[in-house]
């Protein structure tokens, strides 16, 4: 509704203090033990052979960083559905197998960044059916595999700047619900983009928007 500020959904369990560091199933099997809903600090999921994320279901809260980088045989984020808020960033990145985001249905918020990079295998971004803000920039960068962004039809507002740089993307018509980006628009080195009248709805930007290097843009 016009006029609204989008508000982060609260913990709705209990806050378990301290971050969580991924590395293995073992790691997943006891945090699916504890049921743990909400932790205070930040969660990683770096450098694992972990193929999903299934066993991290009670999740909903996270109030630091969300990182997932260089799992080079994660193909799906299976086990985050519960995922409702990400009070700090969410960085996605260098996981070359990822193809599946659709565990992230039910985020809502990002209260800083939010960063898909270098994920090249990806072919659209349908996790973030729900995301309707992001309170920092949203970065999407070096993923050659994604055709489209259909994945945000809820989106409306980025705190910060958006970029799209250097993908697959044909169009960014997925992005037809944006209204406001508190800074810079940049849209560049995607050779494939053909149409940028997804834009067309937003009606408030602080910075320049900037369409450079598309070769094939009508």
């Amino acid at each position: 509704t016009c006029g609204t500020e989008v508000q982060p959904l609260d913990c709705a369990g209990t806050v378990t203090a301290g971050n969580v560091t991924i590395t293995s199933t073992a790691d997943i099997a006891a945090f699916s033990t504890a049921k743990t809903t909400c932790i205070s600090g930040n969660l990683t999921i770096n450098s694992t052979a972990l193929t999903d994320l299934t066993g991290m279901d009670a999740l909903q809260w996270v109030g630091g960083d969300v990182t997932i980088n260089s799992n080079g045989n994660l193909t799906k984020l299976k086990g985050l559905s519960g995922l409702t808020t990400v009070v700090g960033h969410l960085d996605i990145e260098s996981n070359g197998a990822l193809t599946d985001l659709t565990g992230l249905a039910n985020l809502k918020t990002v209260g800083k960044f939010l960063q898909l990079y270098n994920n090249n295998a990806l072919p659209n971004v349908n996790g973030f059916t729900s995301l309707v803000k992001v309170y920092d920039y949203v970065n999407i960068q070096y993923s050659s595999g994604l055709l489209n962004l259909d994945g945000f039809p809820a989106l409306t507002e980025i705190g910060g700047n958006l970029q799209v740089y250097s993908t697959g993307l044909i169009d960014l018509k997925g992005l037809g619900a944006l209204t406001s980006v508190g800074g810079y628009v940049n849209i560049s080195s995607t050779g494939s983009l053909q149409r940028l009248n997804a834009l067309a709805t937003l009606a408030s930007e602080q910075g320049p928007v900037t369409v450079t290097q598309n070769g094939s843009l009508l």
